[in-house]
């Protein structure tokens, strides 16, 4: 039998799963940037790739 939770408990553990999932994708991006910096981008072009990939390679320049 499968438990039935009140739509407001449903709501925490999803936010809570939505956290995790939050710290994980920050946590590779920080990854991500940290390692082009020490591939030799600067900080600015470094960010500006994080920021690109994040919106899907379109850019509103």
């Amino acid at each position: 039998m499968e438990a039935k939770f009140s739509p407001e408990l449903n709501a925490l553990i999803s936010a809570a799963q939505n956290k995790n999932e939050l710290r994980k994708a920050a946590a590779m991006m920080f990854q991500l940037y940290s390692e082009l910096v020490s591939a030799g981008f600067n900080e600015g072009q470094a960010l500006y790739i994080i920021i690109s990939t994040l919106n899907g390679g379109k850019s509103n320049d």
